[in-house]
């Protein structure tokens, strides 16, 4: 995809503005979109392996750089797009492991035979979890949350809570057994 529209719009205006200050600033630009782009898409789409989806980061790639409004004062433009699409797949990957595991707690948690299950809005599932976890007490629920729904490796709230491993997993067995307890009851 390129941009047909290059030429610079005249503004009859005796004033400078912002418009025209960027002129030189869309040419370097589309210079710049041309070149890289389908590179930047091989690399999104090596690492996401969905079309759509790589070329909407490489998108947003270009969006950021176009919201810099200098794209001519980076030093390294090639160091600056490396880091730019590995960061973005990055946050797409992080993004869709956080929904997945997500959405695997939420098939955990409704084992409900197939003649009794019913669609449960998505959104309801954290407000439902949390008051399932009503009874636990304030440091198995935050490490329950921090496990479970930011994705904290045990290793890491253990180091945070001053806690063993052990006692990390003896949180999260009681708060998963609550929770699960809670919802299999719940009628929807």
């Amino acid at each position: 995809m390129t941009y047909s529209n290059t030429e610079p719009v005249e503004n009859h205006a005796s004033e400078t503005t912002g418009c025209e200050r960027r002129i030189p600033e869309k040419r370097l630009f589309v210079e710049i979109y041309e070149r890289y782009w389908h590179t930047l898409f091989q690399i999104a789409y090596r690492r996401v392996h969905d079309k759509e989806i790589a070329e909407e980061i490489v998108q947003d790639i270009f969006t950021d750089l176009w919201a810099k409004q200098d794209i001519g004062r980076i030093q390294n433009l090639e160091r600056y797009l490396s880091s730019a699409i590995k960061f973005a797949v990055i946050d797409h990957i992080r993004h869709k492991t956080a929904q997945k595991n997500f959405l695997e707690y939420h098939k955990a948690f409704l084992e409900i035979s197939s003649t009794e299950q019913q669609i449960l809005d998505y959104n309801d599932l954290p407000a439902l979890v949390q008051q399932g976890m009503g009874q636990l007490s304030e440091t198995t629920k935050r490490i329950f949350w921090l496990n479970h729904f930011l994705d904290w490796k045990k290793e890491t709230i253990a180091e945070y809570f001053q806690l063993s491993e052990k006692a990390i997993e003896y949180h999260l067995t009681k708060s998963l057994k609550t929770v699960k307890m809670y919802l299999k009851n719940i009628s929807f």
